[in-house]
């Protein structure tokens, strides 16, 4: 059940599966560079060159957020899911977006079943974006499930040993990244550490239609500790897996 929980929010912002730690490969893609062509020699030249770093650390989170799909506070993806044991829709939002500090908050609503019971979860999750991707840095999560007439609550604390990349800065054909998590789920008071890596690489650009619409998109060949494939794409994020189709997304 803990893996069907982060499953369930990690797959729309990208594919992490059950698995765990990054080191992203910048194969392409824009960099945004706002760099200063002048070409005055004053003593101003200085505060200049001071500001188009600063500018640039900033434009590195706002392009990184643009390419998944957050467009700050309030965007929103909905998403069929159906893994076969478990079904239902899948609301996500960002929350809160500091676009100075690169960081922000997903919350996550899943309303269905699981194994033929009804099952919800409510999910937390804090994320970065950089000039290197898409970063989780921590999750927590509240389940419910109605076993006929018992109802089960779940709560799980997600400790990571460091911040997990879920999905590169470059949206580009042959970029490759790591997505390596490793820590402990804390649930219920109950400690398990955890440790899992899934290799992802953009291999193809392909024309794909969900409920929310046409687009051409990235298809990502993942393996490791999940595996399959899913399509992404720039400026709206994960759009199918084979288990999830995205139904909505608003700015």
């Amino acid at each position: 059940m803990v893996c069907d929980v982060f499953f369930l929010l990690t797959l729309p912002v990208l594919l992490a599966g059950c698995g765990g730690k990054s080191s992203g490969d910048d194969t392409g893609g824009d960099t945004d560079s706002d760099t200063d062509t002048d070409t005055d020699t004053d003593s101003d030249s200085d505060t200049d060159s001071d500001a188009d770093t600063d500018s640039d650390a900033d434009s590195d989170a706002e392009v990184c957020a643009g390419r998944w799909g957050i467009h700050g506070t309030g965007t929103t993806w909905t998403y069929a899911v159906d893994t076969g044991d478990l079904s239902g829709t899948n609301e996500m939002s960002v929350v809160a977006w500091d676009a100075a500090k690169g960081e922000g908050q997903f919350h996550a609503t899943f309303t269905g079943t699981s194994s033929g019971y009804d099952f919800s979860s409510e999910v937390d999750e804090g994320f970065r974006c950089d000039g290197d991707g898409l970063w989780m840095l921590d999750q927590q999560s509240l389940t419910t499930v109605d076993l006929g007439g018992t109802t089960s609550t779940t709560t799980t604390i997600f400790a990571y040993d460091e911040p997990v990349l879920t999905g590169p800065f470059a949206l580009a054909v042959g970029t490759t990244w790591t997505t390596h998590q490793a820590g402990t789920a804390t649930t219920n008071g109950t400690p398990v550490d955890f440790d899992g890596t899934v290799l992802h690489e953009l291999v193809a650009e392909e024309p794909v239609t969900v409920t929310a619409g046409t687009w051409t998109a990235l298809r990502d060949d993942y393996s490791g500790d999940a595996s399959g494939s899913s399509w992404i794409v720039d400026g709206v994020g994960l759009v199918k897996d084979e288990s999830v189709e995205l139904v909505s997304h608003s700015q």
